[in-house]
């Protein structure tokens, strides 16, 4: 509850209407440290950091790589279609090269040349403009996450700092004790979600309930040893 109430603050600082990105940092660390001054117990520090961590892992490695390749491939898929509908800009140029010039329509040819040169060169202008149209998008985007990944960078240095102090302690003066028993929910979470998607398909595509049960303990048994990788 304590780590929500301070994720719940820490959104609210951020969405200031006061667009002062110095204010809003160090309104940030303050709650920080005003949180991390209170006795937190290690697991739930840990537990933290392992999850700031892989948020900003998985904003960096898989979200915004993934947005990017949707983004490449209906540009590309869109461009492609549209080349495939425009005129044959060859087959125009070879029309003009089979055209003998002569002394009454080289003037009239060379301007033919020039306009058809002009609107490929056209053509190929506006098509890199909508290729990079949405890119500004992105790079915004990206901007406007970094007052976040600031803050997470922070509060990971401050949970570093508390996690090395404890582990200093319990090697060297005094063992761990935990009263309370942490439980992987996530894990049972998703043994939940693997049985109701298996029993979902199984009756869809009529399979027999024996053959279902047999695939929820695979799946489940499958999934504890992802989880231990």
């Amino acid at each position: 509850m304590k780590y929500k109430e301070l994720d719940k603050d820490l959104k609210r600082i951020r969405n200031m209407q006061e667009y002062d990105l110095y204010k809003t940092n160090l309104e940030l660390q303050k709650r920080i440290d005003k949180f991390y001054n209170d006795e937190i117990p290690e697991n739930d520090m840990m537990c933290r950091k392992y999850k700031l961590e892989n948020s900003i892992d998985r904003k960096n490695i898989l979200y915004f790589p993934i947005i990017i390749t949707i983004v490449f491939g209906l540009l590309v898929n869109y461009i492609c279609n549209k080349i495939n509908s425009l005129p044959d800009f060859t087959a125009m140029f070879q029309e003009l090269k089979s055209i003998p010039a002569t002394q009454d329509n080289f003037i009239i040819l060379m301007t033919l040349y020039f306009v058809l040169a002009l609107l490929f060169v056209l053509v190929i202008v506006v098509f890199m403009l909508v290729f990079f149209t949405p890119f500004p998008s992105l790079l915004f985007l990206i901007e406007s996450g970094q007052t976040k990944e600031y803050q997470i960078k922070y509060e990971i240095k401050i949970l570093d700092e508390k996690i090395n102090i404890k582990l200093d302690e319990n090697k060297n003066k005094k063992d761990y004790n935990n009263s309370k028993r942490k439980y992987n929910t996530k894990y049972v979470y998703g043994v939940f979600v693997i049985i109701v998607v298996i029993f979902a398909f199984g009756i869809c595509w009529g399979i027999a309930i024996d053959r279902i049960c047999l695939l929820a303990v695979a799946g489940i048994i499958g999934g504890y040893f992802v989880s231990k990788i």
